[in-house]
């Protein structure tokens, strides 16, 4: 799975059969995650199944993937990507939830 130091520094050496991987074929990022825009936050897709929302709370607890720093992080890249359009996703930070914006 990639991941960045800090993912991987959250999550350490925990493991959970849940845990999302988001280099397997059929993984769509919003089948199992929200991101609200405004806030930055992350949380389980609502209208996804059970099973796929705890997939997706187990990943986010894990890996703290709605800390206070990552909120932050994807409303700036957000603001970021809204000023350049001219420039490829794959080049910005957070690309799974700009390509839903």
């Amino acid at each position: 799975m990639y991941c960045c130091n800090y993912c991987q520094s959250s999550k350490w050496n925990q493991w959970n059969d849940g845990l999302l991987r988001p280099d397997v074929n059929d993984y769509l990022h919003q089948t199992y995650f929200e991101f609200d825009y405004t806030t930055g936050q992350i949380q389980p897709n609502s209208v996804a199944t059970a099973e796929d929302q705890n997939r997706a709370e187990v990943t986010i607890r894990l890996y703290d993937l709605d800390h206070s720093e990552r909120r932050r992080f994807r409303k700036l890249e957000l603001r970021k990507w809204q000023l350049v359009h001219d420039m490829p996703i794959d080049d910005f930070a957070y690309r799974d939830y700009l390509e839903n914006e």
